[in-house]
């Protein structure tokens, strides 16, 4: 029997430790003890049992005084030889050998286990994207400031400029650069106490306990002169981080948190509004940018177009309003081409069915860039609609006839013209580029519209 004991004492994959009750000396250990604290056999014997606990020796020791006889449960962190630590789950209990009171501790690492935990208890409060707070445990804490009426407590309201208009060009993955940069900006301009939370797809709030006005402004002067330094690379091109901020202060007892909340939201939306436009014709000027190195081609043939229809429009004795319209129209019409793969645009002429498809979106994400885009909405539709036909059987809504927007039937002409003498020495002649055009009036293109673009071609 005591083979049978000692062979299970050696054997088993939990660490066992006996020490003496009054000093805490270890007297036995088992081989997983060795293997899990890196000592020799002898250097545990001479060792204590508080020596290899992470905790207070009179805090443990009082523990056992009152709960060792029944045993106990504890939760405690050791250290290994090499100053390393890790988790245990320590089963203790007293036990009389020989007249001799002891203590017996079984271990058991749970490391594995408690990461899991942590991990779990993690995700629950922080945002994955950011690592910063989520919106359940900000909207906790909020209630918690009114629970305990901190005052002062202050509350930004930060929203991240032109995060659609990036998912929607350059992809979602660049959004979510743009969001990191965000956060990483926000972890640098506040303190240890403040809690910081991305709450929204685009918005992050901050609460901060025990701040007053002056302190909650001194924090939006940092975050304004951060931001205005704080861009993120994608594909070689630097794209320039823009936010609205707004703030409010909880500075009485009477005053809900919530009413602060909807406060510092109103002054982050007016705050939007105000420099809506700037914003976003940053981020859209280094976009475009950056789809002009991509894709020169295309950026000699919109300014071949630009050109072209520009004189066209002025022949045709356009209004003012128009004829600016057409210039905006002939430089942004293609603007959807940068959601589109330089794989597909480099064989443009070549596609399979799965192509064309994929191709013809660029129409739809063009619109949605330009709604999004306050120097662009009013020609969202025009952008939609450029390749539509006269027949019907263009894309992506098939619509006809006058149903078409003016300014795209005469885009729709020049376009094509311009595609088709400009293929560098391959394309056809301005007399050939001219009959096609004609052959397709009332299929592809406005008939009238045909006619005066051939009499301003002869002029």
């Amino acid at each position: 029997m005591l083979r049978r004991y000692k062979l299970l004492f050696d054997n088993i994959n939990d660490i066992i430790l006996f020490a003496r009750y009054e000093d805490g000396k270890i007297i036995e250990v088992n081989k997983a003890a060795i293997k899990a604290y890196g000592y020799e056999m002898e250097e545990l014997l001479k060792m204590d049992i508080f020596e290899l606990c992470n905790c207070e020796k009179e805090e443990l020791t009082q523990l056992l005084d009152v709960e060792a006889e029944r045993g106990v449960l504890l939760n405690l962190q050791h250290k290994r030889k090499d100053g390393s630590e890790f988790y245990v789950e320590a089963n203790v209990v007293s036990v009389d050998f020989e007249n001799e009171k002891l203590i017996m501790t079984i271990i058991r690492d749970i490391t594995e286990r408690k990461l899991a935990q942590e991990k779990l208890e993690h995700l629950g409060t922080h945002d994955i994207l950011t690592g910063l707070y989520n919106r359940n445990f900000f909207e906790e804490k909020l209630a918690f400031v009114d629970k305990q009426n901190i005052v002062p407590t202050g509350l930004i309201i930060c929203d991240v400029d032109g995060l659609k208009l990036i998912n929607d060009t350059i992809g979602h993955k660049a959004g979510d650069m743009l969001l990191k940069t965000a956060a990483d900006v926000l972890r640098k301009c506040f303190r240890g106490q403040d809690i910081i939370a991305r709450i929204g797809g685009d918005e992050f709030a901050v609460i901060l306990p025990n701040a007053s006005i002056e302190i909650v402004e001194e924090a939006v002067d940092r975050i304004r002169k951060m931001v205005e330094n704080s861009k993120f690379t994608f594909e070689k091109e630097n794209i320039p981080l823009s936010m609205s901020i707004g703030y409010a202060v909880k500075n009485n007892s009477f005053k809900k948190i919530e009413e602060v909340f909807k406060e510092a939201d109103n002054n982050m939306y007016r705050e939007k509004l105000f420099h809506k436009r700037s914003s976003y014709r940053k981020v859209l000027d280094s976009i475009l940018k950056m789809f002009e190195i991509r894709q020169p081609k295309l950026q000699k043939h919109l300014n071949a177009v630009k050109e072209i229809l520009a004189n066209f429009a002025e022949y045709l004795k356009l209004s003012q309003v128009r004829i600016k319209n057409l210039e905006l129209l002939a430089e942004f019409h293609d603007i959807g081409m940068i959601g589109i793969s330089d794989k597909i645009l480099d064989k443009v002429d070549n596609l399979n069915e799965e192509e064309k498809l994929e191709f013809q979106k660029h129409c739809e994400i063009g619109y949605r860039i330009a709604m999004s885009s306050p120097d662009l909405a009013h020609l969202a539709d025009m952008i939609l609609m450029h390749h539509e036909w006269w027949n019907g059987q263009g894309y992506p809504l098939a619509v006809k006839g006058e149903d078409i927007p003016y300014e795209c039937r005469i885009l729709a002409i020049v376009d094509a013209y311009v595609q088709m003498i400009d293929e560098e020495g391959k394309g056809l002649s301005k007399e050939q580029a001219l009959k096609e055009i004609r052959k397709m009036a009332g299929i592809q293109f406005d008939p009238i519209l045909v006619e005066k673009f051939l009499a301003f071609m002869k002029d």
